[in-house]
This record gives structure tokens, C-alpha cells and sequence, in this order.
């Protein structure tokens, strides 16, 4: 553990997770989409470990203050990516029928529904290349953001009906029928693949499983498991081939590969939890990692927008000069949110109910923009 409190080889993950899914966003690791399962299983793993420390202590559960904490936490740089992107494209890249689409998908956004005004219109993510909207990838904030407010109130009236007992057999009962419903809607057609992508169901049980493992894991005494560590190898192993080899409209993503990334993601949470680093915990904690792993918030929230403006369509550059200038402008954009932004606020830069008041003020101000920024827009279909 670091001397901020953070755990090194948990933001080294996140770090490995970002890196899959701006290789993904650039074209060039096919299944790198899996790595937002991974963001979903140490989101469900942090927060419920979080929540049942409360409840260890004080017998309750102040979901308002841990609303509150996740609103300082994720909407000031959100807003921030929304007040620079929504009018950039709106000037430069985009028709009147496009800025259609990316008025509702920016106003999803602060609604954080994304995920389903992308299902409502019928839209394919894989199809995004089409780069209709900068916003398609905001879909995954608005699953986290409605399992952060439906799972702790599921927890906090699991515990109070009848204790953390209850909860440790509920937790993995849900991410384990979730994942066979998923799994099943997928190998009988029953919905489709492009919904079983987006819908907050069919990934809410990556998050699940973060979640048993807060409730049931706990580390060795003497820190060090040696099948743990194996388990780990074995799971990279299998998260690395199929982020190589999986692509987002295979069925086999839904009907196994959703199962196997909670799974493996849940193994490599554990051992990067560990207190004893082991070799696999020793190489997701190396500092470029837990870096990005650190800014990999703003590193999300900037990637898909740069790299659909920063692209061969829109510059002469192509190749390894295009990737480096992606990934330059991305990495700047996110260390700026973060050390500029992000960071400040955590440290109490904005104080409750302060800071509810200007992000209430901020929020305002970036839907005035947005509809001010596509004024022009025209009604589209978005699948012609």
C-alpha cells in the first residue's frame, strides 16, 4: 500500500485495464473492449468493501455521503470533457443530423442513461466506427453509475433484514444467475448481442462478483498465497488471449467471455489486494502502470472523443505518427483532469454542500452549452 492509502497493484490493474481499452478505442487490440470488465469487478470489490467497513462500524450505512463522495468524485471531470467536446465536434467534425445524435447522447450522458438512449435508438456500438457521436463510450459510466445507486441500497436492506451473512450468499447468487441469464439470452437469440453489450443486467455481474469477493475474501495471514499467484498467471493468461483474439460482435463474448472476464477479473483483484506482493502483484504495481492507472478515469473519458477527432478521416497523419498523436493528446487531456481537477477535489478542495452547489451550477451550465453548441441539429435515424 502506498502512503496515499492506495493499493498499489489495485491501480496498477486499472492501469492495465485503460491500456486494453484505448487499444480497443484505436483499432488495434480487438477484444480490448473486455477491459471495462475489469473496471467493473474493482468497482464492485472497492465499494462494497467500503460500505461493509461502515457497517462494521457504526451498524449503518450513510448512502447519502457515499452519493455524495462518487458525485466529487466523477461528475467535475466528466463536465469538464463534456464543455470541451460537445462544442468541438459541434463546430468542426460533425453535420446538423450528427449533432442530433450527439445532443441526446450528451444529455444521456448527464442523465447517466447512456447505455440505454444508445439500446432506445437502436444503435450498434461495434457499428461506432462511424463515428457518429465522440459520446458512444459513455454507455459503461452509466451502468456503473445506476449499480451505484441500485447495489448499495440492495446492501443496505440485505443487512439490515438480516446481516452480512445474508449477504455473503446474495452477492454471488446475483453475479452468478446474472451471468448464466446473459450467457443464455445470448446462445438462444432471445436479445440481441448489441443489447446484451449496453444493458446494465447483462454487465452488472463483473460488478457482482468484485462485490462477493469484498464480502467473502480475506487476505492470508502470512500475505503470501502461492495458488493464488498461480491463479493469477492463469488469469492474465486468458484475459490477455482473449483481448487478442475476441472481437466485440463475437457471440462467444456473451455466452462465455462475460462469465470468464468477472471470473478472471475477480482472481486478479485478489492477488493484487494481496499484503505480500507475489510476481504477478509485483508487475501490476510497477510505476508506469499504477500512473495510468491513476489518471485512468480522465484517460476513459478522453480517449474514444480524441480518437475519433484525431483520425485519419480528419488529419493527414496515419500510421505510427496518427497513434502517437492520439495517445499524446489523451494522456495530456487526462493528467490535466487529474492534477488539475480530479485530484484537487478529493483533497477537499470542495467542501459539502458546497460542492453540491457548484456542480448543481456546473451541470446547468454544460446542458446550456450542449443545446446552445447544436442548435442547428436536425432529426436523424441513427440506422439508416
Amino acid at each position: 500500500m502506498s502512503s496515499t492509502g492506495r493499493i498499489a497493484a489495485l491501480d496498477g490493474l486499472r492501469g492495465l485495464a485503460v491500456v486494453a481499452v484505448v487499444a480497443f478505442h484505436a483499432g488495434h487490440l480487438r477484444g480490448g473492449f473486455g477491459g471495462v470488465d475489469l473496471f467493473f469487478v474493482l468497482s464492485g470489490f472497492l465499494i462494497t468493501g467500503l460500505l461493509r467497513q461502515s457497517w462494521s462500524s457504526t451498524r449503518s450505512l450513510d448512502l447519502r455521503a457515499f452519493w455524495a463522495r462518487r458525485a466529487r468524485r466523477l461528475l467535475p471531470a466528466l463536465l469538464a470533457m463534456l464543455a470541451v467536446v460537445v462544442p468541438v465536434w459541434s463546430a468542426w467534425f460533425s453535420t446538423p443530423a450528427e449533432r442530433s445524435i450527439l445532443r441526446g447522447d450528451a444529455l444521456a450522458t448527464l442523465a447517466y442513461v447512456a447505455n440505454w438512449h444508445q439500446i432506445a435508438e437502436g444503435r450498434s456500438y461495434w457499428a461506432a466506427t462511424l463515428a457518429q457521436s465522440p459520446l458512444e463510450h459513455t454507455w459503461s459510466l452509466s451502468v456503473e453509475e445506476q449499480l451505484y445507486l441500485v447495489w448499495p441500497l440492495t446492501l443496505l436492506a440485505l443487512l439490515r433484514w438480516r446481516g452480512p451473512a445474508l449477504v455473503k450468499r446474495v452477492a454471488p447468487a446475483l453475479a452468478v444467475g446474472l451471468a448464466l441469464a446473459t450467457a443464455l439470452a445470448a446462445a438462444t437469440g432471445a436479445v440481441s448481442l448489441e443489447v446484451l453489450y449496453l444493458a446494465t443486467p447483462s454487465r452488472a455481474a463483473a460488478l457482482l462478483a468484485g462485490a462477493a469477493l469484498a464480502v467473502w475474501w480475506r487476505p492470508p495471514r502470512d500475505g503470501h498465497d502461492p495458488r493464488l499467484e498461480a491463479a493469477a498467471v492463469v488469469a492474465l493468461t486468458v484475459l490477455a488471449a482473449m483481448w487478442w483474439t475476441l472481437d466485440v460482435s463475437d457471440e462467444r463474448v456473451y455466452t462465455v467471455g462475460l462469465i470468464a472476464s468477472a471470473l478472471c477479473g475477480t482472481i486478479l483483484v485478489a492477488a493484487a489486494a494481496n499484503p505480500r506482493p507475489g510476481p504477478v502483484v509485483s508487475l501490476l504495481a510497477v510505476a508506469p502502470l499504477r500512473w495510468l492507472g491513476t489518471v485512468s478515469y480522465g484517460i476513459y473519458l478522453w480517449s474514444w472523443p480524441i480518437t475519433q477527432m484525431v483520425s485519419a478521416r480528419h488529419t493527414d497523419l496515419d500510421g505510427a505518427a496518427l497513434l502517437a498523436a492520439q495517445l499524446a493528446l489523451t494522456l495530456g487531456a487526462a493528467a490535466t483532469s487529474w492534477y488539475l481537477l480530479e485530484r484537487p477535489v478529493l483533497r477537499g478542495a470542495l467542501s459539502w454542500p458546497r460542492s453540491a452547489q457548484l456542480l448543481v451550477a456546473a451541470t446547468v451550465a454544460v446542458v446550456v452549452l450542449v443545446l446552445a453548441s447544436t442548435g442547428d441539429a436536425t432529426s436523424v435515424d441513427p440506422n439508416p
